[in-house]
């Protein structure tokens, strides 16, 4: 729940961003949103695999959560488009950190979860967050604006941020260890999985047809915007058809996060 509340702030505030930069820039601004959200976390990765591997885990998730909250705070108070975009690579930096956070965080809180387990409810949560914030996004902005669904976010990110310092107290009370990042098992460190892609031989392989996936579904997305829009003739419409393609990704997280399926 904790994970689908950050990411759904996230994933409405994306999609105004993406709504606002297509009626004010164009195309040019659809893909430069998309290019902010991907390549700044993809080099950012390794280090915050590192940071996060060692950190005292709530110190940083709380951390993050409040630089988030100045972040939407910041772009609901300017409203102005580029600066929103210049905040958003660094948003997509805090969403990486506060996806691998709350992944080392879930099997310490819940003994009995694996990491896969783990890993796969974080996908669900993500797809939810796909499902739903686009939809919810495209009302508030039909009705109030990108204002009103940036300060929605940044509302959201402060009781996120409220509930883990609670969090973090109830469990150093109940004598939890979850404040070290610390790890014995070398497969649950983050920074294991960047050098898993590159040594596993199949993983290698897939690497190419992983990449050009991700390159045409980007393209697909920014083409997307102007269609969607153009066929559905409301941008609830175009939330709809964009949040049905997450669908497919919460059955294939749970079937991952299963044992008899996990392989």
């Amino acid at each position: 729940m904790i994970a689908l509340l950050s990411m759904l702030g996230e994933g409405m505030a994306l999609f105004a961003l993406t709504l606002e930069s297509a009626d004010q820039l164009g195309s040019w601004g659809v893909t430069a949103l998309f290019l902010i959200g991907l390549v700044p976390p993809i080099l950012a990765a390794p280090a915050i695999g590192r940071w996060v591997d060692g950190a005292a885990l709530f110190r940083v998730w709380i951390l993050n959560l409040c630089v988030h909250i100045g972040i939407f705070a910041v772009m609901a108070i300017f409203a102005n488009i580029l600066l929103s975009l210049a905040l958003m690579s660094v948003a997509s930096v805090c969403a990486v950190i506060n996806g691998a956070v709350v992944f080392k965080i879930i099997p310490r809180i819940r003994g009995r979860f694996t990491l896969a387990r783990a890993s796969s409810f974080l996908v669900v949560a993500t797809s939810l967050a796909g499902i739903i914030a686009p939809a919810i996004a495209s009302i508030a902005f039909a009705r109030a604006g990108i204002g009103a669904v940036l300060w929605c976010a940044t509302a959201g990110f402060l009781g996120l941020a409220m509930a883990a310092v609670v969090l973090s107290r109830s469990l150093a009370a109940r004598g939890h260890e979850v404040q070290t990042g610390s790890e014995p098992a070398p497969n649950a460190r983050i920074t294991g999985g960047g050098a898993s892609l590159v040594r596993h031989p199949r993983l290698r392989i897939l690497l190419l047809p992983v990449a050009a996936i991700v390159l045409f579904t980007a393209a697909e997305g920014v083409a997307g915007v102007f269609y969607l829009r153009e066929i559905t003739d409301c941008d609830t419409g175009y939330a709809v058809l964009l949040g049905a393609w997450s669908v497919g990704a919460v059955l294939g997280s749970l079937l991952g996060g299963n044992r008899r399926f996990g392989a």
